[in-house]
């Protein structure tokens, strides 16, 4: 399983409205950490899986001169270790939302999944895409909206080359910012529709 979890500014606001909390524990950050804690636990005590997990973090930050394909971050590499995973599932919040970078590091690390392991991406977002890739692996976009769908289709043709049997899509926060993960979860290459 490869968490992509995104770690951009709004999630650190509260799960039902657009401004920053008085109560950490309800923000958008925690409660999705909280959520992939308790699917990571739950899978590792199984005894019947043998389940190996990652997490990328992402955001989208157009600062000039920064590194090139540098909005996503990977926070754990392949581990069987539960606690690996769960102690790195709220970090911090920061910038805008570039799908693409989190879908570009995932794929990396689908490349070194086991031979024969079924795979799953679990994608996690409280908002539409507002940053997105050049060819040359620059920061794109305005930082607060995507009119046009460049950054939702810089995101398509990226998971067009994602390789996993399964691809999850999980909005948090106000349905009303994270319209375009439906697009994205449809946008997935899978052998089976109902993955």
């Amino acid at each position: 399983i490869v968490y992509v979890l995104d770690e951009s500014g709004s999630m650190k606001y509260s799960m039902t409205e657009d401004r920053k909390p008085n109560n950490n524990s309800n923000t958008r950050r925690e409660k999705a950490g909280d959520a992939i804690n308790s699917l990571t636990n739950q899978l590792a005590s199984n005894q019947n899986l043998d389940t190996r997990f990652s997490l990328v973090a992402f955001s989208g930050d157009d600062n000039y001169g920064e590194s090139a394909w540098d909005d996503a971050e990977l926070l754990q590499d392949w581990t069987g270790s539960a606690s690996s995973i769960t102690n790195k599932t709220k970090p911090r919040s920061n910038g805008g939302t570039n799908y693409q970078a989190g879908l570009r590091k995932a794929k990396e690390l689908l490349k070194s999944s086991r031979p024969g392991a079924l795979t799953a991406v679990i994608f996690v977002s409280d908002g539409d895409p507002t940053f997105r890739y050049d060819s040359d692996g620059a920061t794109m976009g305005n930082g607060s909206s995507d009119d046009w769908n460049y950054n939702l289709d810089a995101a398509i043709t990226e998971i067009g080359t994602l390789s996993a049997h399964y691809f999850f899509s999980v909005g948090v926060g106000p349905s009303r910012n994270y319209q375009k993960l439906k697009d994205l979860k449809d946008a997935a290459p899978l052998v089976n529709a109902e993955n």
